[in-house]
């Protein structure tokens, strides 16, 4: 028993050292003007936090936060299919983290997965704002299909439950 609340102590100290690595190198940059959260964590230099979180998931695969937080860097670098484990350990190990589903939400959005990503948007809090700035974010970006697919799972969300429909099977534009 001993044994096992140290090496769960350990674990969390791993997980907080990777989380205090990636809040550094992602604050570096928050005093310039126009800081861009997902564009540092795109450029800045994440690989101690990213080793801290390997760390801890050779330790214990579901480790939520070591998940979320390696899920999150994947997806905001584009690694869409390598995000989604991440985030769906972190979804399934704490069900009611709203950054775990919003996390999962957009990768499964960003893979096509539509009726996922509704249904796991429905459970976010905010979701319809939050998807707006999705939205206006792959916009800005040029990406037109995502910025499409956001939007027919935006109106999904916000239409009455009753009047709800799978939107992966509408034609997208």
């Amino acid at each position: 028993m001993l044994l096992a609340t140290a090496l769960l102590a350990l674990l969390f100290l791993v997980t907080d050292r990777g989380a205090v690595a990636q809040a550094r190198a992602e604050l570096a940059g928050y005093r310039a003007k126009g800081f861009d959260l997902l564009q540092t964590r795109r450029t800045a230099d994440l690989e101690p936090a990213i080793a801290r979180f390997q760390q801890a998931l050779a330790a214990d695969p579901e480790q939520p936060t070591a998940n979320l937080r390696l899920g999150l860097i994947r997806l905001a670098r584009g690694e869409v299919e390598a995000a989604i484990p991440l985030l769906e350990s972190a979804t399934r190990s704490r069900p009611g983290l709203q950054a775990a589903r919003q996390g999962l939400g957009e990768a499964t959005l960003a893979a096509g997965r539509l009726d996922e990503a509704a249904a796991l948007w429905a459970g976010v809090d905010e979701a319809a704002t939050k998807l707006r700035q999705l939205i206006s974010r792959y916009k800005a970006a040029g990406d037109g299909a995502r910025a499409a697919h956001a939007e027919r799972v935006l109106e999904t969300v916000t239409r009455p439950p009753g009047a709800r429909r799978d939107v992966s099977s509408e034609s997208l534009p």
